[in-house]
């Protein structure tokens, strides 16, 4: 009896340590630890978990994406889901449990500096923040009858209490909304179906197939302006690299072949943008840089000085099948590996490869 009664009170004793010391500990420690420090107890969860992102491991000047691999429901609670990461520069999985049912049911359609953007079985779209279990509804009204491809998030500096969301749809139309919004509202559409947005010095950039246009951020107006030029054939994506506008194509009708040497199909080109015109310069090298890219978020990181990346490498996720070839390269047309731009050749994927096929590709995710 003595023992319980030391072990309740020796247990109560560490749940009720300071706040200040708590910090303290976790501010010293890596990563996964201080993630698995958090669950400890709900005393630690209220006190670390709102501090997450600021912990210096987390938030430091470059950090590796990690790798979102899956969600399922947690054993301990129903009303809980448990994220899977992988984090790249550690090679090692951790897990996250987030007041949130059912997120095994979501599908991931965009990630934003800690946030990430998921869509329910009934086309709701969610605002989450796995790290400090903040969950935020976005509209549902207005775009009830397309569903969903891809959200970009983007704060307006100008004011820092607005959170604008963008919303590309698999019919490739697109609509914006304030956080806090009721409805989503139309924005213009130029000739033909959007494959990719971004948001590029203050202006919200889509690209089709046949055109390139910008709205300007700071206006109230949804009406766009189309710049001309010319647009290589293929699949187009728009990415940031080096303060520059970069476009991504993958042009699908491409004869290509599985040997190591073979061209494949990914190419980039740097925007050259005026008000009304645009010209297109290819990019043979990305430096030392590599480039995470996703259909739903893409980011660059310098690789000087680490060894967990490869410099001038494009790391692929979210696209299309998960399926890879059997040897050390595999079918393009997957593209979720990486790419070495200078060879021009597809490897592997730097992560494990035992993720069940069923579950929805994985993605990208900036912890801050």
């Amino acid at each position: 009896m003595s023992v319980n009664i030391m072990s309740r009170q020796t247990s109560s004793s560490w749940a009720n340590l300071l706040p200040d010391l708590l910090l303290s500990i976790a501010n010293r420690l890596d990563v996964t630890t201080s993630i698995r420090l958090a669950a400890v107890c709900t005393s630690w969860a209220s006190t670390l978990r709102p501090c997450l992102p600021s912990f210096p491991p987390i938030c430091h000047d470059q950090p590796i994406p990690w790798l979102l691999c899956s969600a399922r429901k947690s054993d301990a609670n129903p009303n809980y889901s448990v994220l899977t990461f992988y984090d790249l520069s550690t090679a090692i999985y951790f897990y996250v449990r987030i007041p949130i049912p059912l997120l095994c049911e979501h599908h991931w359609v965009g990630s934003y500096k800690g946030w990430l953007v998921t869509l329910d079985p009934q086309l709701q779209l969610h605002l989450i923040k796995p790290l400090t279990g903040a969950h935020v509804l976005l509209p549902s009204k207005g775009i009830e009858k397309e569903q969903p491809k891809k959200v970009i998030l983007w704060h307006n500096p100008n004011n820092t209490n607005e959170l604008r969301a963008f919303c590309l749809t698999q019919q490739g139309r697109l609509a914006s909304a304030r956080l806090g919004d009721e409805s989503w509202t139309w924005m213009n559409n130029y000739n033909g179906k959007y494959t990719d947005i971004i948001v590029y010095q203050e202006k919200l950039y889509a690209v089709s197939l046949y055109v390139l246009c910008y709205w300007n951020l700071q206006s109230s107006s949804t009406e766009g302006t189309v710049i001309t030029g010319y647009l290589t054939w293929g699949t187009k994506h728009l990415l940031e690299w080096n303060s520059e506008l970069i476009m991504l194509t993958m042009n699908n009708y491409e004869r290509t072949s599985l040997e190591i040497q073979a061209p494949k199909l990914v190419r980039l080109y740097k925007a050259h943008l005026g008000d009304y015109s645009y010209s297109l310069n290819s990019v043979s090298s990305l430096d030392d840089d590599a480039l995470f890219f996703g259909a739903n978020c893409s980011y660059a990181v310098s690789s000087s000085g680490r060894d967990d990346i490869q410099g001038n490498f494009i790391y692929f996720t979210n696209q299309m099948s998960r399926c890879f070839h059997d040897s050390e390269t595999f079918h393009p047309n997957h593209n979720f590996g990486r790419f070495d731009l200078g060879k021009r050749t597809y490897y592997k994927p730097c992560c494990p490869q035992d993720l069940p096929m069923d579950l929805p590709p994985p993605i990208w995710f900036w912890p801050c």
